[in-house]
């Protein structure tokens, strides 16, 4: 036994100066466009169509119910409030189209994707709950 070797271990060196090189290219880069991307976000915080957006998007939510107290027994919730906000989101997307930034398109585009989901959960919540209290036995809905 004392014949054999012990299993020879192989350390690449190379990996790590690549690796070492890689990650001082990205801070560079990193560097360069944080100003950018800074100016992009404080002129996304600063644009009032950003502000009215988030208005409606609130509001939306909270019509929903997404603002209560963990502690609340009961939550309001306007389903059809939700839906007209969603809606006027949707009309406001449509009567927009080219005339906003991308960051303005892209962060509408979400929020209206956003609240359509938030919705569906919503209101398949506020149906089960009714039928809860109507006393009829809950539908069997599996969610993919």
């Amino acid at each position: 036994m004392a014949d054999e070797e012990a299993p020879k271990i192989i350390i690449d060196e190379d990996w790590k100066s690549k690796v070492e090189r890689e990650k001082e290219e990205t801070q560079e880069t990193g560097e360069q466009e944080e100003p950018a991307a800074e100016e992009a976000a404080q002129a996304q915080q600063d644009s009032p169509f950003v502000g009215l957006v988030s208005y409606f998007a609130s509001n939306a939510m909270g019509a929903m119910g997404m603002f209560a107290p963990k502690d609340a027994e009961e939550v309001p919730v306007n389903l059809e409030l939700a839906q007209f906000i969603i809606n006027a989101l949707m009309t406001l997307r449509e009567k927009t189209q080219g005339n906003l930034t991308p960051e303005e398109t892209g962060l509408l585009n979400n929020l209206i994707g956003d609240l359509q989901q938030s919705f569906v959960v919503c209101s398949q919540a506020v149906q089960e709950s009714a039928l809860r209290n109507a006393g009829a036995p809950t539908p069997n809905i599996q969610t993919p």
